[in-house]
């Protein structure tokens, strides 16, 4: 998947609230790119965390960057509370 794709689904999922902001779909592509920018940096290695607000409330949201020189991306909402506190877990183990 392109960072493309991944925006068009957060977007139509979140309508844009993603977090604590609301970004056109525009401006988060655009973040997007910026915030995967250097991302073999981050605490969780070629991955950026973001809030997204669904229906059913806010959940941390991972989107993934496969390789250092690829354009294929995909990104995980979990399901669960104890799903999203493994993301938080992987976050604070640095």
């Amino acid at each position: 998947m392109t960072l493309h794709d991944i925006t068009t689904q957060l977007h139509n999922m979140t309508k844009g609230h993603i977090n604590g902001e609301c970004f056109s779909r525009q401006a988060l592509e655009s973040n997007l790119h910026r915030w995967m920018r250097g991302c073999e940096n981050n605490a969780i290695q070629n991955s950026y965390i973001l809030e997204v607000e669904l229906a059913d409330g806010k959940l941390l949201c991972e989107v993934h960057k496969f390789a250092e020189n690829s354009d294929g991306y995909d990104y995980y909402i979990p399901d669960t509370r104890e799903q999203e506190a493994r993301i938080w877990e992987k976050l604070t183990k640095r």
